[in-house]
């Protein structure tokens, strides 16, 4: 069962690694940033981010739970960020994600598309956080 770390904004919960946990992760954040007056179309924006980044951490370790935070900052950007387990290689830079149209691995590509800025950090250890400020 999903674990809420305190209420209201920075949302931060844990769900687990199957592709079930998608539409809870994707419904949540939309609630949260519509209950702090973001936009529609930011929360669809923001959602569709959570879908691409949900996937790719249950995709690099099914059965593994995510973390997925969300924030909105003081000019208005909402911060997505989902953390998982993944030994995956990232590109070094944004310029050499997949494009959009790929068969495989566009996922990246996409939320770079949509973003303000975006980032990948690896920490000790398996685990990597990739986050993402989307303008409002």
């Amino acid at each position: 069962m999903p674990s809420t770390a305190g209420a209201g904004l920075p949302f931060d919960r844990d769900y687990p690694g199957e592709p079930g946990s998608l539409r809870s992760s994707r419904r949540d954040v939309v609630r949260v940033l519509g209950e702090h007056g973001v936009s529609v179309e930011l929360c669809d924006t923001a959602a569709l981010v959570v879908s691409e980044l949900a996937s790719n951490a249950i995709e690099a370790a099914p059965g593994r739970d995510y973390k997925l935070r969300v924030g909105v900052s003081r000019d208005g950007k909402v911060e997505v960020s989902v953390r998982n387990h993944s030994r995956a290689e990232f590109p070094e830079s944004a310029g050499s994600l997949p494009p959009p149209w790929a068969p495989r691995g566009r996922g990246l590509a996409i939320v770079e598309a949509l973003s303000a800025d975006f980032g990948v950090d690896r920490l000790d250890g398996d685990q990597v956080v990739v986050t993402v400020r989307l303008a409002g």
